[in-house]
C-alpha cells in the first residue's frame, strides 16, 4: 500500500534536518500538514511540492552566486 502521508520525523530524516525545523515550516505555513491525534502529518503530495520549491531556492541560489 503505497505511503499517503509522513510524520514530522519521517520528513526530517528524509531532508536531513531536526524534527523542530520541521514543526517550524509546519507554523509558519510553509509545510501543510494535518493533526492526527496530538501528531502532525505530512500528505505525500504536500512533501513533494515541498522539495519542489526547496530545490528552486536552492538552484536560484546557485545562479546568483
Amino acid at each position: 500500500m503505497p505511503r499517503t502521508a509522513w510524520t514530522v520525523l519521517e520528513v526530517a530524516d528524509s531532508m536531513r534536518v531536526g524534527e523542530q525545523q520541521v514543526r517550524d515550516w509546519i507554523h509558519s505555513g510553509e509545510l501543510s500538514a494535518f493533526r492526527a491525534g496530538q501528531t502532525y502529518r505530512v500528505p505525500n503530495s504536500e512533501l513533494e511540492r515541498f522539495y519542489a520549491r526547496q530545490t528552486e531556492k536552492f538552484a536560484s541560489g546557485l545562479l546568483d552566486a
